[in-house]
């Protein structure tokens, strides 16, 4: 009876809170949107096994998100201290090898469901790639965001400036469910990096990061 107590209650009583104290953060997890909130989103975290702690990464980007009365502004900082060294080829959009060039992702589910995330990947050469992820199905790659971006470079990095039309993004209001991820992918290797948030891979939508837009 001991041992049935202890390998199997309480484990499960060990593992309820766990999940219980995970939600708590998960829902604590606010982040303020705004055209000044540079930084809101730090992209420097690697991709980690579920419920590990993730390590911090050798590169860092920093996000921010906004909306206008017709758009929704995201703005995509990146370090990159070997520009010389990064692989992105010119593609065609919604190429489906789009994200094995370095560039940077952005997931959200707008209307805060969780069955339903829309992801967006922009390359460091430009091209773009968008599609649906639904429980169930969805469109795939037939959802069009009708999104533009601008890609500036530097010496020491690059910026994504991404413009997504909020008539694509059914359901939004003052809050969404956001994660943003960085596919460095160099000549030596490739290093996927996760915002700094409780989700541990990119479309880990149960722990994506609430934004509030104020409204």
């Amino acid at each position: 009876v001991a041992w049935i107590r202890s390998e199997l209650f309480d484990r499960l009583a060990a593992g309820s809170a766990e999940y219980v104290q995970r939600v708590a953060d998960v829902a604590k997890f606010v982040v303020k949107a705004g055209r000044d909130a540079d930084g809101a989103f730090v992209i420097d975290r690697k991709m980690g096994k579920r419920g590990a702690k993730k390590e911090k990464a050798s590169v860092s980007a920093r996000a921010k998100l906004w909306k206008t009365p017709t758009t929704l502004e995201v703005v995509v900082d990146c370090d990159e201290p070997d520009m010389a060294n990064v692989l992105a080829r010119e593609r065609k959009h919604d190429d489906p090898e789009t994200w094995q060039d370095n560039g940077i992702e952005f997931f959200i589910s707008p209307d805060m469901s969780r069955s339903r995330q829309y992801q967006i990947v922009v390359t460091s050469a430009g091209a773009l790639f968008d599609r649906e992820n639904a429980r169930g199905g969805g469109l795939g790659t037939k959802w069009e965001s009708g999104a533009t971006a601008k890609v500036t470079k530097r010496a020491d990095g690059y910026r994504v400036e991404l413009s997504v039309p909020l008539a694509s993004l059914p359901g939004l209001g003052g809050r969404a469910l956001v994660n943003f991820g960085r596919d460095r992918v160099r000549k030596d290797g490739t290093e996927f990096i996760i915002a700094d948030t409780p989700a541990n891979s990119y479309q880990d939508v149960e722990n994506f990061a609430t934004v509030d837009f104020g409204e």
